[in-house]
């Protein structure tokens, strides 16, 4: 699982995010709804706490007609960096939009992200 090498100096401050989101070609965006998330995660600070625990960093957030977008970075132990945007109006479910400088990580990362907050290993 792509989670394994998600490195611990991956947080990053909103200027940056919004300089690396931009300079990622829109052909390497993802985007996925993950249907479930766990009980445990359903609010949105232990939501975030879950991923922060696995190296996935919170860079900002704001609130839209339906909830709120969150805005995350990781970068693997390789320094690849993949941006993400959460959205979620019930911390039920989420949609998901990511964009890694390598397009091939995209699935791997939605895929660690749905196992992280779907489950409470």
């Amino acid at each position: 699982m792509l989670s394994v090498i998600m490195g611990e100096e991956g947080k990053i401050t909103g200027e940056e995010f919004k300089n690396k989101w931009t300079s990622v070609p829109d052909t390497n965006e993802f985007s996925h709804e993950i249907a479930t998330v766990h009980l445990a995660y359903q609010s949105k600070e232990s939501f975030q706490s879950r991923l922060e625990a696995n190296n996935i960093f919170l860079v900002t957030e704001r609130a839209t007609n339906d909830g709120v977008a969150m805005y995350f970075s990781t970068v693997l132990i390789n320094g690849m960096w993949i941006l993400c945007e959460m959205r979620s109006s019930t911390f039920t479910s989420l949609s998901a939009s990511c964009r890694p400088e390598h397009a091939p990580l995209a699935p791997l990362f939605i895929q660690a992200v749905s196992f992280i907050v779907s489950n409470n290993y």
